[in-house]
């Protein structure tokens, strides 16, 4: 009961988080889950399998913001990522990588905030949505940061925080399946242990990404940033913490 109760709230949480500014999911939920007891194995399915479910529950409120050359070009580059951080998982210096990805991201994020640019400047072109895709693909199989290339080219590009949400949704949903395929396929047995939890956290992810969906739509931009560049800063931080 209190690994359930534990990993009720960070689901609530994480999905809130998620839902406000379409990515940072998995940033609270992984703690959580992992302070509620549960193995690593168990909380990689869960956090991709309650991810998924909670964001396809929040499509068909976002499809009217949803920008589809924008996220066609973020799964197109997802994809190959996924499959590339696959084939590599096992041969990489996961500690020097999650450093160098972390102060990539808390630079980016830095540079971003404090160098804005030109509001009205051109949006990134077809090449550039594609590599952040992939950099996300890539990361999300080797250090969990899959949302963080996506969302910085989107803070980048001034996105409304409707159509960046929706956006990062479908991305996600297309990126989980996937890797949750291809999980599957190489152990079988991974999602049989979310049967005890999922009746539990499932509603309450639900409410959470609901929530947040509806705070994104009303919080204004200039908040709406501050909040997607900080959750990026703690993710860097988070994800160099983990490494030393």
């Amino acid at each position: 009961m209190t690994q359930i109760v534990i990993g009720a709230a960070g689901i609530f949480l994480a999905a809130l988080l998620g839902g406000a500014t379409g990515f940072g999911f998995g940033l609270v939920a992984a703690p959580s889950l992992l302070a509620a007891g549960l193995p690593l194995r168990e909380v990689v399915a869960a956090n991709l399998a309650i991810a998924l479910l909670t964001r396809l529950a929040a499509v068909r409120r976002l499809r009217r913001h949803l920008v589809w050359p924008r996220a066609a070009r973020l799964i197109g580059g997802g994809v190959p990522g996924i499959l590339a951080g696959l084939a590599v998982r096992g041969t990489l210096d996961t500690g020097v990588l999650k450093i160098g990805v972390g102060l990539v991201a808390i630079g980016a994020a830095l540079a971003i905030a404090f160098r804005p640019g030109d509001r009205d400047g051109p949006p990134a072109g077809a090449a550039t949505t594609l590599a952040a895709g992939a950099g996300g693909g890539f990361l999300g199989v080797t250090t969990s940061l899959n949302g963080v290339p996506p969302a910085l080219l989107l803070t980048r590009d001034r996105v409304e925080q409707m159509s960046f949400v929706a956006d990062l949704t479908v991305y996600f949903i297309v990126s989980n399946v996937l890797t949750l395929a291809l999980l599957t396929a190489t152990d079988p047995g991974v999602l049989a242990p979310l049967g005890k939890y999922v009746a539990f956290w499932l509603p309450l992810g639900i409410l959470g990404n609901q929530l947040g969906i509806r705070a994104a739509d009303r919080i204004p931009y200039r908040v709406f940033r501050a909040i997607s560049l900080g959750v990026i800063l703690t993710a860097g931080c988070a994800t160099i913490a983990t490494a030393l």
